[in-house]
């Protein structure tokens, strides 16, 4: 503990004021977590991007919190938590959530505040949602259901609600009534469904309205007056830049934009502010969804028990596909995040491992290499992965606070990772909780 509390301590001295947390790989690399443990020291947590879909999970000392929309600096009474203009918001989950932080003794009271251009999420979306899965049948995207990709068209189409509109009873009526009229003709004359009710949802929603009101504030004026202060100001990504919904394995891919540019937009603070981007890559490969896993194990070949490996979706419940680290990959997603460093995450899960596979390159079934990836050159789903594997070391790593004492092999493994991603790791996670981290570098 006390070699934590002395890690935490140097944290106070970093120069940077600007740090963007994001993932790598395909979500739930534990951005949650180093967001979290960096928020000890900040004056500012900002949510960019995405809605109730995200899942981030906090362990502090045996406590489990599980965030969705809000940032996850709040479990700090000091910090102050921004929920930005790129951010889709559903009222009712919200509010959920925050009856789980009262229910926690977490006071969010004058420290929480919603962007007044984020847009609002609204029942009809999640009906869209699951209603357009159904209708693509094999060919679904695999989304969360929550209505994410549907309020997003919307903003893009123009026919979005916004915080501010939603604030104003009058503009919020005449925008609700004439978008649910559009999708009640698409409820029953495309997807053949029941239409829902106009008048319910406007009176509810009015009422949720109101409940809003005091979180909403000039969330861009004042972080970037955090900026200016040089205060420490994290921004938490949600996803992660392979599920960016431009540069990502698209149509496989997230609403909204996952790259640590496009997470900047939502808190608008310009570019050159950002003093880090700390790309957070897990050990080995997850995914959610129907999307292409090329080292995806099988038939009994998995090497973790979803339950006990903690890779169960927060958000939806469902077992994340498991697959051994695939380099091509994440490379891309570092190149994607443009992330100076790294903290690779949850090596304590290969603790009980005779060996493990690491996947260099693709061969693909015209039997050409690939070293680099780009769905442009060809589709994941032609390749099979190359693999070389490396000795475990069969003992618990949970406990161990420095980069020297964890066995041979574990360093053997994090260095290789290092040199094939040209990416140095500044931080190891050696299980959930914040003090089980492994601090390899200064970020700066």
């Amino acid at each position: 503990m006390l070699k934590f509390c002395l890690f935490i301590a140097t944290l106070l001295s970093l120069s940077a004021d600007v740090i963007v947390v994001v993932g790598t790989q395909f979500g739930d690399e534990g951005k949650g977590k180093f967001t979290d443990l960096l928020s000890e020291n900040a004056a500012a947590v900002v949510r960019a991007q995405g809605g109730n879909n995200a899942g981030h999970t906090i362990l502090v000392n045996d406590t489990e919190l599980k965030l969705h929309m809000i940032p996850s600096g709040i479990i700090h009474p000091e910090v102050n938590c921004y929920i930005g203009a790129d951010c889709v918001i559903n009222p009712e989950k919200f509010f959920e959530e925050l009856e789980d932080l009262s229910a926690q003794g977490i006071e969010y009271a004058g420290r929480l505040w919603i962007s007044p251009f984020a847009h609002i999420l609204l029942p009809y979306h999640i009906l869209l949602d699951i209603y357009e899965e159904e209708r693509r049948g094999e060919d679904k995207i695999g989304t969360t259901g929550q209505g994410i990709g549907p309020c997003y068209q919307d903003k893009a189409s123009r026919d979005g609600i916004r915080v501010i509109d939603f604030l104003n009873p009058h503009r919020f009526k005449k925008l609700a009534s004439h978008r649910i009229d559009e999708v009640n003709n698409q409820l029953i004359h495309f997807y053949g469904k029941d239409p829902i009710n106009k008048e319910l949802i406007i009176s509810q929603y009015l009422t949720y309205a109101e409940k809003l009101r005091p979180f909403v504030n000039k969330v861009e004026e004042m972080v970037e007056q955090h900026a200016n202060n040089h205060d420490l100001v994290l921004i938490e990504g949600a996803q992660a830049s392979l599920l960016d919904n431009t540069y990502g394995f698209y149509p496989k891919v997230t609403s909204s934009f996952t790259s640590a540019s496009g997470i900047l937009h939502g808190t608008g603070l310009s570019p050159h502010l950002v003093d880090h981007i700390l790309g957070i890559t897990k050990a080995y490969m997850t995914l959610c969804g129907n999307g292409t896993l090329p080292t995806e194990t099988k038939d009994g070949q998995q090497f973790l028990d979803n339950e006990t490996g903690r890779e169960v979706g927060v958000t939806d419940g469902k077992n994340r596909r498991i697959g051994w680290f695939d380099i091509p990959l994440t490379r891309l997603g570092i190149r994607l995040a443009n992330a100076n460093s790294i903290a690779l995450t949850k090596l304590d899960i290969f603790d009980d491992l005779d060996e493990i596979k690491v996947c260099t390159h693709y061969r693909h079934k015209d039997g050409t290499k690939y070293h680099e990836v780009s769905e442009l050159d060809f589709h994941l789903k032609d390749v099979s992965p190359v693999y070389i594997t490396f000795p475990g070391w069969k003992t618990d790593i949970s406990k161990i606070q420095l980069f020297e004492d964890l066995p041979e092999e574990a360093k053997v493994y994090v260095k290789a990772l290092e040199a094939f991603l040209e990416t140095p790791i500044s931080f190891i996670s050696v299980g959930p909780d914040r003090a089980q981290t492994i601090r390899v570098r200064e970020l700066f």
